[in-house]
This record gives C-alpha cells, sequence and structure tokens, in this order.
C-alpha cells in the first residue's frame, strides 16, 4: 500500500484541486499496486466541492484504497510575517503536521499539486530512506536580511520528499519547534525542514518525474518541451488546448505538446491554428 499526500487550503484553492488531480491521475495511469491518498484541509474549503472533482478516481481506478481528508491545524506558536504570507498559503506549512495527524502511517510520500509523474511510482516508494529522502539543490536565500539556517551547498526541495514518519515522530517532538526568525524564512517550509533534516535527507534522483514549480505552468503557458507531459494527463477541451498553443511562439514546445495525441487530432488542431494565425495576421 502506497501512502501519498497533498495540502489543499484556503477557499482560493478550490481551482488548486483541479491541479491535484491531474498530479493524481498521472501516478494512478502509471502504477498498479494499492493506493492510499490523503488530502490535508484547513477547514475553509467545502469538502463536497473537492469530492466532485476527486471522488470519480475512485470509479475509474480500481487501485485506490481510498481519498482521505485530514483538517489541518497550525499550532497557536506559527506567527508567520507578512513577508512570507504574501509568499504562500499556510497550506504549505501541513506537511509539517504529518507526523502528528497521521499518527498511525509509518511512511507518506508528500507531493506539491505540481507534480506529475510519467512512471510507476513504486520505485520512488521503495527507497530506502532514514528520516526522509528529498532533491538537493544548491539555493541561495534571495533576501539577505533573512537567516534562514539553510545550508546552501545542502538544501533540499520539499515539492517531492519520502517521509519516514516513524522515525521523525521518535526523533522530534515538534517539528514547529524551530527559531522564530525561519518563519521568516525566504523558502519557509522548506527552510524549516532543511533546519532538521539537511544533514540527514537521503538523496532522491528523479527520472520521468517532473516539478513544474516556479510561476510559469505549463496551464498557462508552453515554455518547455517537458510540458507536453503535463498535457498527457490533463483532460480538457481541445479549444482550451488550442488557444495555449496558438499563445505559444517556439515551434518545438507546440510539437512537444501535440505528440501524445493522436494523429487525426493533431492534424485537426495544427489546422485551426494556421486558420487562426491567417485571420488574426
Amino acid at each position: 500500500l502506497i501512502n501519498i499526500c497533498y495540502s489543499l487550503g484556503e477557499i482560493s484553492d478550490v481551482a488548486y484541486t483541479k491541479e491535484i488531480s491531474i498530479s493524481m491521475r498521472s501516478i494512478c495511469e502509471n502504477t498498479k499496486e494499492p493506493l492510499n491518498f490523503f488530502i490535508l484541509l484547513d477547514g475553509t474549503i467545502n469538502q463536497s466541492v473537492v469530492d466532485c472533482i476527486l471522488n470519480d478516481f475512485l470509479n475509474v481506478y480500481s487501485n485506490i484504497v481510498g481519498i482521505n481528508y485530514i483538517d489541518c491545524v497550525l499550532p497557536d506558536t506559527v506567527h508567520m510575517s507578512e513577508y512570507t504570507l504574501n509568499r504562500f498559503k499556510k497550506a504549505s506549512m501541513f506537511r509539517l503536521c504529518l507526523p502528528s495527524v497521521l499518527p498511525k502511517i509509518k511512511k507518506i510520500i508528500y507531493l506539491d499539486a505540481d507534480v506529475i509523474f510519467d512512471k510507476d511510482i513504486v520505485k520512488l516508494w521503495n527507497t530506502d530512506v532514514d528520516y526522509l529522502g528529498a532533491v538537493y539543490k544548491k539555493l541561495k536565500c534571495p533576501n539577505k536580511n533573512l537567516k534562514c539556517h539553510c545550508k546552501v551547498e545542502n538544501h533540499f526541495c520539499s515539492g517531492i520528499m519520502i517521509m519516514n514518519l516513524e522515525k521523525i515522530r521518535d526523533k522530534i517532538e515538534d517539528l514547529f519547534d524551530v527559531p522564530s526568525e525561519l518563519y521568516t524564512a525566504h523558502w519557509l517550509d522548506q527552510c524549516i525542514l532543511n533546519y532538521w533534516f539537511s544533514d540527514y535527507a537521503t538523496p532522491l534522483w528523479l527520472y520521468n518525474i517532473y516539478h513544474y514549480d516556479g510561476d510559469f505552468k505549463p496551464n498557462t503557458v508552453i515554455s518547455r518541451p517537458t510540458d507536453w507531459v503535463y498535457w498527457k494527463y490533463y483532460e480538457c477541451s481541445r479549444n482550451e488546448l488550442i488557444k495555449l498553443l496558438i499563445e505559444t511562439p517556439n515551434i518545438l514546445n507546440v510539437y512537444e505538446s501535440l505528440r501524445v495525441l493522436p494523429a487525426k487530432k493533431i492534424i485537426i488542431i495544427l489546422i485551426k491554428i494556421v486558420l487562426y494565425k491567417i485571420i488574426h495576421k
């Protein structure tokens, strides 16, 4: 049984549920093992709205054991600065709650909603980790006034993690018990996790797993050849994709985005794009 978790918070995040559904679909399409999903909520979202988007998965994919909704409340000791509130939603901190809100779960994969799997998740799940596994990057906090307590040469990202919750519970009573300046850190929860685990995390090497972090998402602009993987799992209207492709200047990216479709659909879409450009020339 593979446990997988996402965070979803604040009413405005209902649209974010769609992104979670795309990530979940990419996992279900490539994995035959039983899957158990957890969605961390902050209590402001109507669960029935989320159900409308996610419950179809239970009917489509027989290997889904359950989609579990867990309410999360941040401790009173957490005081996010205006700087961090402008950059992050509070739900980004929910991953720090996992050891306590899932007391019976020993191991879990935590994912940001913009992560797409174009391979079986089993290999990632079977990776042996001590406390947690993550992707290391050389990052330097752009805000020189902040003390992130993070080592630039030894900093991992928190968007894709394998968490050994059992060992984390044994080692640390409260992940939120950190120096107060960390609540103003540039990467917030990521800096807090690095404060605890930068010397203990197992490096992950990801292949055919795509994390579309940053400002440019594939559903708003096609800017990278790898964006076609996102559209492979995005259930959208043909007109929606055509509109986006028309606005894509790089012909290579257009080709990569279309290659996942049947040849007949590709021809129809290309004809519409050419006609649009002729009419609006």
